[in-house]
């Protein structure tokens, strides 16, 4: 039921208006929902910081307009960071790891470009600002 709900909150992202490489941020029943698109590229980013959900859910999906990453790892890549994290579905997920997720998240909240690979395909998106959030753990 939890993850039906935030994966609604993630397609319904899909079709909110975002300006290219600039993060947008609204609510959703209590969720805080981010999305940013560079072109077909999208990111959408899912957090719980109040714990309304029990337990909480931080998801992050990504798509290249198509399709979204898919296996059971991926690897991500900013400046020159890269981590490699568990997929569940489409979905990063925060899970009980945060200091990766952490990571992740400070890499997509800057300026710059990230650059994903999930074996099969390569999708890289440019983040033009920064921005304030509430998904680190």
């Amino acid at each position: 039921m939890i993850r039906n709900a935030i994966a609604t909150t993630l397609f319904l992202a899909v079709a909110s208006p975002c300006v290219a490489g600039q993060w947008v941020k609204s609510d959703d029943k209590g969720l805080s929902v981010y999305n940013l698109r560079d072109g077909q590229k999208q990111i959408n980013m899912a957090c719980d910081p109040e714990a309304l959900w029990d337990p909480p859910e931080y998801h992050v999906t990504v798509s290249d307009g198509r399709t979204f990453l898919a296996g059971d790892r991926a690897e991500v890549k900013s400046g020159r960071e890269t981590i490699t994290l568990p997929l569940s579905g489409d979905s990063f997920l925060a899970g009980k790891d945060t200091k990766h997720w952490n990571k992740l998240v400070a890499m997509l909240t800057k300026p710059g470009t990230v650059t994903f690979r999930d074996g099969k395909s390569e999708i890289a998106v440019k983040i033009d600002a920064a921005i304030k959030n509430d998904c680190m753990k």
